[in-house]
């Protein structure tokens, strides 16, 4: 019986043993998991800023190459309203002469 209870309390032991071991290397895997996690993070914030940067030129050189096609075609609409309006007022001006001068009032 004793020599039962001493194989149980040596088995503990190594098993004790055997725990600590474990919660070291998983510790030391855990501080080697947060230092890779840390540079995966800061690979990722370097490389959005680099693409976030690529993407902002890109949409400024094509706004800038769009720029003066807008204003032209901007300048053309203004004109073209402003030619219709015109003719639109001699139209009205005319009807409305016409209609203040008519014998009958109409």
């Amino acid at each position: 019986m004793d020599d039962y209870i001493l194989r149980i309390l040596k088995a503990n032991a190594e098993a004790k043993s055997d725990i600590e071991t474990c919660v070291v290397s998983h510790a030391d895997e855990e501080e080697k998991l947060k230092a890779t996690k840390k540079e995966i993070d800061q690979e990722i914030a370097q490389r959005l800023i680099e693409k976030t940067a690529a993407t902002e030129a890109a949409s400024v050189a094509f706004m800038n190459e769009l720029q003066p096609k807008y204003d032209q075609q901007y300048e053309e609409r203004v004109e073209d309203l402003i030619k219709r309006f015109a003719s639109a007022s001699e139209e009205w001006y005319q009807t409305l002469f016409e209609r203040i001068t008519t014998i009958d009032g109409q």
